[in-house]
């Protein structure tokens, strides 16, 4: 049987806003049941159910996928945990060699398979490191996937067609499923946050391989907002708006080997984009930002610096009678003068403006 409720707001959305990045332990309420949760308006907030996934195709799934879940990150933003002792802390900046990126205050346990968008167009889309390097394991474990993507479109099926149509865009899904990517956790307790660069019109799908069953208690799925929370378990799925604020309950392990591995999958946003991309990067060949730069300005130009970044990386305005290129917080926005266009990326732009 299916208990249907309807969930009312805790708290506002500016309320819930401000407490992003904290590590929140309780709710009113945790769902242990088969349960469709549904918001005041209507929406769904989630649909979960127990003991759906085969307990063969999630064991071999955690032999597969362990080792990923215990990869090291430091780019997990609010799921990270943005609070110590009370005090709110920020990204700082990791510098390697000549390039320089944000990091989270400390590593957590994250790994991601599947395939990944070029966020700066600088590169196509391409397999992750885990795919790429240890592929028969990424490929072992796919009926678990796939099991997902099943349990998916059963529960949230107006949502899965869309992703699917979506997903087809592109050459970069999973075997079998409308999925491009999965994040693995290992023991990783979410702060507040809410997910992004995720398909917009799609669903988040959640499953947990424990290392042995009733290992650890805690770990619950909360809804703050909502004042509900879901325990998953093993052979438990749960389709989940991630684009609602949510997190986890301390994990809190029975002896020192207990591990929770989750799963989280879902299609980018960007994938579709991903087959012109590939051309428009064949067409450019192997030119550099800077041979891009002088044929679009024609080799003439000013340049007006604006402010240094934190590393020193000094920050600039290109500018002539027909175009402007501003580079600053390592993005570049072009805009075509004459014809009033604005390019977010030099890839494309570079496209558009030389023929």
């Amino acid at each position: 049987m299916v208990v249907k409720i309807i969930v009312k707001k805790k708290n506002s959305g500016q309320e819930i806003k401000k407490m992003k990045g904290k590590m929140i332990e309780k709710v009113k309420q945790i769902i242990d049941f088969d349960c469709d949760a549904y918001k005041p308006n209507g929406d769904l907030l989630f649909k979960f159910r127990r003991k759906v996934i085969p307990e063969n195709i999630y064991k071999n799934a955690y032999k597969n996928y362990l080792q990923l879940g215990f990869s090291k990150s430091i780019n997990r933003g609010n799921a990270s945990g943005r609070f110590k002792n009370g005090k709110k802390q920020y990204r700082t900046y990791k510098k390697t060699n000549k390039h320089i990126y944000e990091k989270d205050n400390h590593f957590v346990n994250s790994g991601i398979m599947g395939y990944l968008d070029s966020k700066n167009w600088k590169r196509p889309c391409r397999k992750t490191a885990f795919t790429k390097n240890h592929f028969s394991k990424f490929q072992s474990g796919l009926p678990f996937i796939q099991a997902i993507d099943h349990q998916y479109k059963k529960l949230v099926s107006k949502s899965y067609q869309q992703q699917m149509r979506e997903s087809k865009k592109s050459n970069y899904t999973i075997d079998g499923t409308c999925f491009s990517t999965v994040t693995v956790n290992a023991n990783f307790r979410t702060a507040l946050h809410k997910d992004s660069g995720d398909f917009k019109n799609g669903f988040g799908n959640l499953c947990v391989i424990e290392d042995k069953p009733n290992s650890y208690t805690g770990g619950y799925t909360l809804f703050p907002q909502y004042d509900i929370g879901v325990d998953v378990r093993s052979g438990d799925f749960l389709a989940m708006d991630v684009h609602e604020w949510h997190c986890n309950s301390a994990i809190k392990k029975k002896n020192k080997g207990s591990t929770r591995l989750a799963f989280v999958c879902y299609l980018r946003n960007n994938m579709y984009k991903c087959s012109m991309l590939e051309k428009l990067l064949y067409k450019q060949g192997h030119l550099s930002t800077e041979e891009k730069i002088n044929k679009i300005m024609g080799g003439k130009y000013t340049k007006k610096n604006l402010r240094r970044g934190n590393f020193g990386h000094q920050w600039y305005q290109l500018d002539n009678n027909n175009f402007s290129i501003k580079y600053e917080n390592k993005q570049y926005t072009i805009k075509d003068k004459k014809k009033g266009r604005q390019f977010g990326n030099l890839t494309f732009a570079y496209d558009k403006i030389i023929r």
